[in-house]
């Protein structure tokens, strides 16, 4: 499995970039659960378009959280929200409708 991620990884980071990701669509949504690690996300939904990194400075970091926003013309428009844990895994997983 390690050496799965690792490839994994190296792949992905030799993609080019996009330069929005835009929204999550619920049939990719509903593959993600808790303890995928973050190549895995990648791998099914890409890229993010925010990262939030938390620490509190003295043990490093705490948790991570990756979000997917829609663009400005999304007519139908969810934000999602992936909290991953300090092991690089999904603690938590949110969606909610974006406001206009």
């Amino acid at each position: 499995m390690y050496r799965f991620t690792t490839l994994l990884i190296s792949v992905l980071v030799l993609m080019p970039l996009n330069s929005a990701a835009d929204m999550i669509p619920m049939r990719q949504f509903i593959l993600l659960s808790n303890d995928m690690t973050e190549a895995e996300v990648l791998y099914r939904v890409g890229r993010y378009d925010y990262e939030s990194v938390y620490s509190d400075g003295h043990h490093g970091l705490i948790r991570k959280v990756w979000y997917y926003i829609p663009n400005r013309h999304s007519s139908d428009a969810w934000i999602t929200e992936i909290v991953f844990n300090k092991l690089g895994r999904i603690k938590a997983l949110e969606r909610y409708r974006a406001r206009r």
